[in-house]
């Protein structure tokens, strides 16, 4: 029996998560930004409907009523449910097939991994979940499928913004068609050639700005390979060039500079050159220096001039930390992953594939900072300290209520518990620069 309207869906994380640290050490996988949308929202689009709970790791499971979800393991509710590898990236024709999918039936990767099975039976989600019992072993009618796109490395997060981010936009955006968002809902606002302003001048595709955004002239606004979307309140300063495929977020400004292929999420602030690139919200860039073929979490605030490199010398591939280690991305052009929280001092250079974990702090760096930095560190070099815990959540404190927001409890605790597991390397790391055991910052 196929499943029908009535089927819930259920998002689930699995053992990937790890490689995609430290962007998943504070938000469960589903909530990176793959294209234009996050890996939740493009499930919804394609399903028509929003899902309705996760399984996560247990000290996300308070973040999931922020985000209209129910915490699957507390409130599984009536099933059956349609539990869907929150770490996938179907297109139309894959997800038509998952949403088929017979009751008791799944899908396995090529190499073992859970892509998504129907089921009404709670026991086996919950044996499955405490990984009590093997998928195999589940009792589930599971067969082998290829072709189910999945984020499985960072720098997949980077291929996915060029593979669908112009795609996105069109869609979303596209002339004769009612422009919905993923979730549903229409956008409101305007296409900037329907009634240019003075000094505003617009290339190309589509240009769409939403409602009480904010032009300011000059500013030129290419998009001959692709549309871009201007996000409700944001506002866009003189002297900004904007190049699609682009989404400005909601509340974010461009100060200045070429943005060029990248989503900036709700809340940014970015100055200077910005290409190919994902912030993923509330990130102030308000300097100039180069970010390319980067991934940077929210709350980053990058000291003036900080640059990533995103090119090899030799135009060879470029490795990038991974679980504790270095792994060919296979990528020709890839810059830095910053974890939330992340500050970087003024004239912060960035190695191709760097990797820096959450909290850190990067100060005292002479020429390029280490490839690898990680989760609450302050300093670099022999003089790297442990970020004291305290210390740490007062100015996160203090830069939230910089943008009136408020470091709400569920948050603290998440970032204390990535504080806490990230412990072993951190003191591994200090001990090999001879500074095990300092905690005064």
């Amino acid at each position: 029996m196929a499943n029908g309207g009535g089927t819930q869906i259920v998002l689930f994380e699995d053992e990937a998560v790890g490689r995609l640290l430290p962007l998943t050490a504070t938000r469960p996988v589903f909530e990176l930004v793959a294209g234009a949308f996050t890996l939740r929202r493009r499930i919804a689009s394609l399903a028509g409907r929003d899902a309705t709970a996760a399984l996560v790791r247990p000290h996300l499971a308070p973040a999931l009523e922020s985000l209209g979800l129910r915490d699957f393991r507390r409130a599984a509710g009536e099933g059956p449910w349609l539990f869907v590898n929150g770490a996938a990236l179907p297109d139309a024709a894959v997800w038509a097939e998952i949403a088929r999918l017979p009751r008791g039936e799944g899908w396995l990767s090529p190499r073992g991994r859970l892509l998504a099975f129907h089921c009404d039976d709670v026991r086996t989600v919950a044996a499955l979940s405490r990984g009590k019992t093997s998928p195999r072993e589940s009792g589930l009618r599971l067969r082998e499928r290829e072709g189910l796109r999945l984020v499985d490395h960072l720098w997949d997060l980077i291929g996915a913004l060029e593979d669908f981010l112009a795609d996105d936009l069109r869609r979303l955006l596209g002339r004769g068609v009612s422009a919905q968002t993923p979730g549903g809902g229409g956008l409101q606002g305007a296409f900037l050639d329907d009634a240019p302003a003075a000094g505003i001048h617009a290339t190309g595709e589509a240009v769409f700005v939403r409602e009480g955004a904010e032009l300011l002239a000059p500013i030129a606004c290419d998009a001959g390979r692709g549309p871009i979307l201007i996000g409700r309140e944001a506002r866009v300063k003189p002297f900004s060039l904007l190049e699609g495929p682009l989404v400005i977020g909601e509340g974010a400004t461009v100060l200045g500079g070429r943005v060029a292929g990248s989503y900036i999420g709700p809340g940014c602030r970015v100055h200077g050159e910005v290409s190919d690139s994902v912030f993923l919200g509330w990130a102030n860039k308000a300097h100039e220096g180069f970010v390319g073929h980067s991934c940077v979490g929210e709350w980053v605030n990058l000291g003036a001039l900080t640059t990533t490199s995103n090119l090899k010398n030799t135009y060879g591939t470029i490795r990038c930390w991974e679980e504790g280690s270095l792994r060919d991305s296979e990528r020709g052009k890839l810059g830095a992953f910053l974890g939330d929280h992340v500050r970087t001092a003024i004239g912060t250079l960035l190695d191709s594939g760097s990797h820096i974990g959450t909290g850190a702090n990067l100060v005292g760096a002479a020429g390029t900072a280490p490839k690898w930095v990680p989760s609450f560190v302050w300093g670099l070099g022999a003089g790297a300290e442990e970020y004291d815990w305290e210390r740490f959540a007062a100015g996160v404190e203090r830069a939230m209520s910089r943008r009136g927001r408020e470091l709400q409890p569920w948050e603290r605790e998440i970032l204390r518990q990535a504080y806490d597991e990230s412990a072993e390397e951190r003191a591994a790391h200090l001990g090999e620069s001879g500074a095990a055991g300092a905690s005064r910052r």
